[in-house]
């Protein structure tokens, strides 16, 4: 579907999140085309997410962002590889192209299932932005 800017993608884009969510069957990405979109998206709908009942992060380049009512505008920020394996275990996970890209490099080349950072099925990925991406 074709959506115009302020048309509400990223709010229309939690529907389909949060019903593979309920599946249960594993991992479901929101991909984005840059860090700065998956922190933006997530901000935006992190509290729908909490509503219902759904868990939430950001993983990008240099860490991880959680749902914290005592942080800044409800957001915790934690940098360091503890903290994207920590948000990869979220159902629902907003994370730039090159963020997964390299995420995904990193879990080909460890040695153990301990040092992955992804550590269930990629079940459903929504994209954002497709026509920016170049792969």
């Amino acid at each position: 579907v074709q959506m115009l800017t302020g048309e509400g993608k990223t709010i229309t884009a939690t529907i389909p999140l949060y019903l593979r969510a309920l599946m249960g069957k594993g991992l479901v990405v929101q991909m984005t085309t840059v860090d700065h979109y998956a922190k933006e998206n997530f901000t935006d709908t992190k509290g729908v997410f909490e509503l219902l009942g759904v868990t939430s992060a950001a993983v990008t380049r240099d860490g991880a962002r959680f749902a914290d009512p005592s942080g800044e505008r409800g957001i915790r920020y934690e940098e360091g590889d503890a903290a994207k394996r920590k948000a990869y275990e979220a159902q629902v996970v907003y994370v730039s192209v090159a963020a997964d890209a390299f995420d995904r490099l990193h879990d080909r080349l460890a040695l153990s299932d301990e040092e992955r950072f992804v550590r269930q099925v990629r079940y459903f990925v929504n994209v954002d932005e497709v026509d920016n991406f170049t792969m």
